[in-house]
């Protein structure tokens, strides 16, 4: 093969690649004969390849086939030319001309590159779609991250919760709803976390939620996202809601009784369709979640009060749950005091261990804030030892049950209780014990109310309530 027949060859490859392009290609030499015109300019112009090699680039406009070259602006000015030009059929093009000069400035080729209009909307489009994705993910693995912080081991020693979790495993791959009941700290989200990694979306995303724990105003934006310029302080870009996020895995929702009665019609919308709308958009977006539901309160004495809505309470009741309080479990109290102190050992480079006497206080107390107490109250102890767990003075607060009945109830009993009236209507007598009591567990906690509600073995939101109404009630 010579010289020749070889670049004729890398010619035609050149061609191939060029009529493989999305947009319009045209090159003329000197004399303005269009030396190359791609497959894509082709088709626009409605021409044979034949036709186009016996034109001049200026025939284009003479012809009518273009209203304007900037080819022919680049012959005459030498310099790049820019515009919009429309074809015969309407199409408008976004066009550069661009000559090539040899080094004598004299003019060799000029060639016109342009693109339809609507092809670029078109692709800008599909990078911005590209864009939102990545953002989506980003968004994604901030809520894995954080999730796997929080993630807790199991622990099963008693012999309810083997079963409770046997069953449970069973049930996991039902794509229906579940609703986990329980009182506060016992692990509703560890079961949570578990019937998820044994379902069918194992593979996808786990989204954990504390409803409780987001703002009011905040909450639709968090659940459905928002577009851009939605609100005050929204973010320049919008954000994808947990919803999206989700979209394939599952998404837990923790404390769903805490959820506003309006936020409570869309979830239902959102279980039953599968649609979404965005703060600010009217787009439909539509998303395949598992969903999982917890909660500490009864739904359905909710349900009686209006505080909940009948549908949602029975769309989310499919397959109801029921974990036991740690009081009825005494054999996980002591793997978790195990597994605590190994946890807090580590943490406060310490080498302790439970003592017989206390490993019996705490099969007695009765755990009202389960787990979660427990943990504090070992991690309190770890930091107030520095030998052993034979120094009992980390117990005050831990009285057994027997310890509890022993005392006995008497009018005494309240001598230093200020407005208990004994020959009052009882429930004025109840409402002035309560404040007595939380005002007292807020003094030993030192103001602070998430403290304090587990102290009393309430939810916070529980606790805040109350508190309002005791201000309202001294103005």
């Amino acid at each position: 093969m010579d010289i020749k027949q070889e670049l004729n060859g890398d010619f035609e490859k050149l061609k191939m690649g060029l009529d493989c392009y999305q947009g319009n290609i045209v090159i003329a030499d000197s004399d303005g004969r269009i030396i190359f015109m791609n497959e894509y300019a082709r088709n626009l112009y409605n021409l044979t390849s034949e036709e186009a090699r016996n034109m001049k680039i200026h025939d284009l406009v003479d012809q009518g086939i273009i209203n304007r070259s900037v080819c022919v602006e680049a012959f005459e000015t030498k310099e790049t030319a820019i515009g919009c030009l429309k074809t015969a059929s309407g199409v408008e093009l976004d066009s550069v001309g661009m000559p090539v000069l040899t080094e004598n400035g004299d003019l060799l080729v000029a060639a016109a590159y342009s693109y339809d209009g609507n092809f670029m909307k078109v692709l800008m489009k599909q990078i911005e779609n590209e864009k939102k994705k990545n953002r989506n993910i980003k968004q994604k693995l901030t809520y894995l991250q954080e999730a796997n912080n929080k993630h807790k081991s199991i622990i099963l020693a008693d012999e309810k919760m083997k079963n409770l979790y046997n069953d449970v495993k069973k049930i996991a791959r039902t794509e229906s709803t579940i609703l986990i009941y329980g009182e506060s700290g016992t692990g509703k989200d560890v079961m949570a976390n578990f019937i998820h990694r044994n379902c069918n979306r194992h593979s996808e995303v786990f989204i954990p939620i504390n409803c409780g724990a987001i703002p009011g105003e905040l909450m639709e934006a968090e659940f459905f996202g928002y577009e851009k310029g939605a609100f005050t302080g929204a973010n320049k870009d919008g954000k994808a809601g947990i919803f999206e996020m989700a979209d394939k895995g599952t998404l837990f929702l923790d404390e769903i009784g805490d959820l506003p009665l309006h936020l409570q019609a869309k979830l239902l919308r959102v279980l039953e369709s599968g649609e979404i709308k965005r703060v600010g958009s009217s787009q439909r977006i539509f998303v395949d979640v598992k969903v999982i539901a917890a909660t500490n309160r009864d739904l359905k004495n909710m349900v009686e009060k209006k505080l909940f809505r009948e549908d949602l309470y029975y769309r989310l009741n499919v397959i109801p749950i029921t974990i036991p309080p740690l009081r009825q479990r005494p054999k996980d109290i002591i793997e978790f005091a195990r597994n605590f102190v190994d946890e807090f050992n580590k943490k406060y480079e310490c080498e302790l261990m439970l003592a017989d006497e206390l490993i019996n206080k705490l099969k007695s107390y009765s755990w009202p804030g389960n787990i979660r107490e427990l943990r504090n109250e070992i991690e309190r102890m770890i930091i107030l030892s520095k030998t052993n767990f034979n120094f009992m003075g980390g117990l005050n607060c831990i009285k057994t049950k027997q310890e509890d009945n022993a005392q006995e109830i008497t009018t005494e009993t309240f001598n230093h209780i200020p407005g208990i009236n004994y020959k009052g209507k009882l429930r004025d007598a109840i409402r002035v014990f309560e404040k007595s009591f939380i005002k007292v567990a807020l003094d030993e906690c030192a103001g602070k109310v998430t403290a304090a509600a587990q102290r009393l073995g309430i939810h916070r939101s529980v606790l805040y309530k109350k508190i309002g109404e005791d201000r309202s009630e001294e103005q």
